[in-house]
């Protein structure tokens, strides 16, 4: 299952698409995808200006839009929207104070948000590389660095790489790391200050850990939040996470299954 589908199922799960007004936050769903969901109407905001053209040249649902803009400025008709939905964006987002405020605004009272979202800064592979070197690509999910080096700084970056490739790609990888707007740097404790001191209440929240075994940095990798634009009752909070944590499990098996060894006895 690709992570598209993955989290669509999951978000479907727990507050369900059907009949509802979707605003995507940082990202393009195929629309062949977001069709099988049965929303109502879906606007996807976002930055990738090339994504947003393609989608829309692919898109042949009357009822789904993608539109190149910031969602920390993106403007509609009022609170416009039932749900918001967001994957792999908020670690990009400059000011996910300013998104998560307007985010609220563009809700109908009783909205949801739903959102998954990392690697952020302080896990191991927070530097979210992503960059094509004459060495090939570097990317954060092929160990071109040890866990948590980044957060040491620019330094121990460029003289790793430097010593093990050349003075050009330590630069242009410390480039990304600490200095493109691609990133927003912010830490577990950052995240948890914004949800806060935000006018959302919390219905949900999961944190994904990975890397090495440590007691000096945070292994909390990805974050999901379930939060709500109202009021949220001790039924509703509870319903949340029972359904989160049985959708949750039902990934987690399927992903078992195929990992098995495939042999007569786990095939009949």
């Amino acid at each position: 299952m690709s992570h598209n589908n993955k989290y669509m199922a999951l978000a479907n799960a727990l507050l369900s698409f059907r009949d509802k007004t979707v605003l995507e936050v940082g990202g393009c769903t195929p629309g062949w995808l977001i069709k099988q969901y049965d929303p109502l109407r879906w606007t996807s905001v976002d930055l990738n200006s090339s994504g947003v053209e393609q989608s829309n040249k692919e898109n042949n649902q009357p009822n789904i839009q993608y539109i190149y803009n910031n969602i920390c400025t993106y403007e509609t008709a009022g609170a416009s929207y039932d749900l918001a939905y967001s994957i792999n964006s908020f670690e990009h987002i400059s000011d996910v104070e300013v998104a998560i405020n307007h985010i609220y605004k563009l809700l109908k009272n009783d909205g949801y948000l739903f959102t998954v979202f990392g690697p952020i800064w302080s896990s191991h592979v927070g530097h979210h590389l992503s960059i094509h070197t004459k060495y090939g690509e570097f990317n954060f999910a092929n160990n071109i660095l040890p866990p948590w080096l980044h957060l040491k700084g620019p330094d121990h970056v460029y003289k790793y790489i430097s010593d093990r490739y050349d003075n050009e790609t330590a630069q242009k990888t410390v480039d990304y790391i600490f200095y493109s707007n691609d990133l927003n740097r912010l830490q577990l404790k950052d995240y948890k200050n914004i949800i806060k001191n935000s006018p959302f209440n919390v219905l949900a929240t999961l944190y994904h850990y990975a890397g090495p075994m440590t007691y000096q940095y945070s292994r909390v990798k990805e974050i999901l939040w379930v939060l709500k634009k109202g009021p949220v009752t001790p039924q509703e909070s509870i319903s949340c996470k029972i359904k989160l944590f049985y959708h949750l499990f039902k990934i987690l098996t399927r992903k078992a299954m195929r990992r098995r060894p495939r042999t007569c006895h786990n095939i009949f």
